[in-house]
Parts: C-alpha cells; structure tokens; sequence
C-alpha cells in the first residue's frame, strides 16, 4: 500500500493465519507499555508486537474475562483497561496484577450497573468512568463502587437514548453521542 507524499509506507495485514482467534476485530487500545490490545468476537488478544496472549472466558475461572464477544476497549486514566462486553456489562483489567473485576446488572441492586449493554467508556481526569449504554448515560467511581444512572430522554420518545460515544470537553462538560444522530452536551457538576 502506497501514500502519496510519503514515500512507500507498507501495512502488515495481521489475521488468523498469524494467531487471531478471527479476522474481525471490534476494538484496539494501546496500553502505556506499548502492547496493543485488540477485542474480537471470540476474546481478547495482548499483541506485543511479535506474539499474541488470548484471554477468553472460563466459567471454572472467576479471573477469566467475562465475555468473549468485547465491544469496547479503552484505557482509564490510571492506564487500566476497560472492556465492554456485548450483553454481559464491563470489566477492568488491571494490568500489573493481572486481574478481572466484572461488572454487570444485578436487579436487586439498585447501586448496581443498570444495564449490561455497554457500547462506549470514558474515564475522566479524576479517575471517573462514565459509561454509554443503551439505557442512557452511567457514572462509576471506581473508588466507592458507586453507579449513579443518568437517563437521556430521546425527543418525542418515551424510551431512554443509547450513548454510543462520549468525549470531554476542556471545560469538563461531556459531549456524548446518542441514539436519533444527536450529540448531547451533559454537564457532570451539576
């Protein structure tokens, strides 16, 4: 592959004839000692460069990942990873101590993750994770335990919008995606 204006720029097409548990990949993060991360649909994959490590889940093992199909991955400000699962909530993967902690809905817990569809992360400077689902917007303090569920009501719609994306603005306020194709600014102080 050639980029013009750059001189020859080659890309090594990685899959599973080079280790992948699949061809498909949902989600890449680079953690703060270089090793890229990759969600699939079959686990997640540790890529030093050279060689893969796969996580996967093993009901027998309460440190295993939670899910196999991860929807998102990113980092918390820390430089943990975080991990969305399709259905089955989120984890974090502390990385120097190589352990999972889960994070799913419990109905009889209203201090609980309210819903285990999580389709966009973001920590904050302070250490905050806010959490896009398709029930609205969730805050996690990773220090207390604590969630606090923000509902985002669509226009002319009873049902609650899914946030697909979230970003902060330098002023502290987030700017969220949401479901309809609408980007809603969402203040945290208040």
């Amino acid at each position: 592959t050639r980029v013009i204006g750059q001189g020859k720029i080659e890309f090594e097409h990685l899959n599973r004839n080079q280790g992948l548990p699949t061809n498909t990949i949902t989600a890449i993060v680079q953690d703060k000692y270089g090793m890229l991360w990759l969600g699939t649909q079959n686990g997640l994959v540790r890529f030093d460069g050279y060689d893969y490590k796969l996580y996967v889940q093993d009901p027998k093992d309460s440190n295993s990942i939670q899910n196999n199909f991860i929807d998102y991955l990113g980092l918390a400000n820390d430089g943990d990873l975080l991990i969305g699962h399709k259905g089955y909530g989120f984890s974090i993967y502390y990385i120097e101590t190589g352990v999972f902690q889960h994070f799913r809905h419990d109905p009889r817990n209203p201090n609980s993750l309210r819903n285990d569809q999580v389709i966009a992360m973001y920590s904050d400077p302070k250490g905050i994770i806010w959490i896009g689902t398709n029930m609205g917007l969730e805050r996690f303090d990773p220090k207390s335990g604590r969630f606090d569920h923000y509902d985002i009501k669509e226009a002319h719609i009873s049902r609650k919008a899914a946030v697909s994306s979230i970003v902060q603005e330098p002023d502290g306020q987030l700017l969220m995606y949401v479901s309809g194709n609408k980007i809603v600014r969402f203040d945290p102080r208040n």
